[in-house]
């Protein structure tokens, strides 16, 4: 059986080497243990090990697992920190670095575009590049750009754009909007993450972005984030009058429009989603290489779920929304 795994983080080294000659943020550092620091913010910092930026060793993990392709999505912690210029040359050198990797190992990888949402023409022309020069599959979103939400309307002319070209958003955690309470116990990772995925996507929701663009597609990685299970006690709650004109029924409607992917490794939660979504709304997905990728495929293989669920979240959703058939 083919397996598309929709969620792999891979960013070119040029990138870190331009980051090394920074003196502000954002910018990179070597880590005693031959890592390296990327420091993105007042207490905000990621350890960048090989695997982000080297992908020999993956391939022969994919080889070994039979992952038959794998959708990079650079992680560019800190890049709205830039101006737009600057913004602008580090998201193209990133994507270059991307579609030179899918050309090199062709049918293994493909991957998503990372865009300088700080300034709006500056995101639109790279949009524009990245699909259609360089073919890259969709594009990756931060849950917010340094603490501007995602449903501002400055960036809904991106929205717009993306919505023509058919392609989906790949929304992912960065530095949660509110950190408070999660420092003392490094509950940053584990809730911070999954709390601003989930907030970024209910603003979405709730601004009426997808009553506008009925044809834009997101991603919800970490298995929905919070949502799949609190979307019906969202549905009871009172719509606020400012949302009551932007969009015409429940939340969870809307909410059926998005995907998620796997990265969970919880079995009773990929079963509820299954149930809930239905498997035409779930990708695979290992969050490579932060998570292996063994344990990401032996979570969904080991499911109670059909050959047929299993044969569309393993590689038949990501081949219609991504296009790859």
């Amino acid at each position: 059986m083919k397996i598309i795994d929709v969620h792999a983080h891979y960013c070119p080294r040029e990138y870190y080497a331009k980051l090394e000659s920074r003196d502000v943020i954002p910018y990179v550092r070597p880590a005693k243990d031959g890592a390296l620091d990327l420091r993105y913010g007042r207490g905000k910092s990621s350890r960048i090990r090989e695997g982000m930026f080297s992908l020999s060793r993956r391939l022969e993990e994919m080889d070994e697992k039979g992952i038959t392709v794998q959708v990079l999505s650079p992680l560019l912690h800190g890049v709205h920190r830039t101006d737009a210029k600057t913004g602008l040359e580090l998201c193209r050198l990133v994507n270059d670095g991307v579609a030179e990797v899918i050309q090199k190992h062709k049918g293994r990888f493909e991957g998503f575009a990372v865009l300088p949402l700080q300034g709006v023409n500056e995101a639109l022309e790279e949009l524009e590049r990245s699909i259609k020069d360089l073919e890259l599959k969709g594009i990756i979103f931060l849950s917010n750009v340094e603490g501007r939400f995602l449903d501002e309307r400055r960036f809904w002319p991106i929205y717009e754009a993306i919505s023509s070209l058919g392609v989906p958003i790949f929304l992912h955690p960065t530095y949660p909007v509110n950190d408070k309470g999660m420092q003392d116990y490094a509950l940053i990772s584990p809730l911070g993450f999954l709390y601003d995925t989930t907030l970024a996507m209910l603003r979405i929701i709730f601004s009426g972005l997808l009553e506008e663009y009925r044809d834009l597609k997101f991603i919800l990685p970490h298995l929905g984030s919070v949502l799949p299970y609190i979307i019906a006690r969202i549905d009871r709650e009172p719509v606020s009058t400012r949302s009551k004109r932007k969009i015409q029924h429940p939340p969870s409607e809307y909410f059926n429009l998005v995907y998620v992917d796997t990265v969970s490794l919880h079995k009773p939660a990929l079963l509820m989603a299954n149930r809930y979504l239905g498997s035409g709304r779930i990708l695979f997905g290992c969050d490579c290489p932060f998570w292996g990728i063994g344990e990401g495929l032996e979570s969904v293989r080991d499911l109670d779920i059909s050959a047929e669920d299993k044969e569309s979240i393993f590689f038949k959703n990501a081949e219609a929304l991504l296009r790859l058939a």
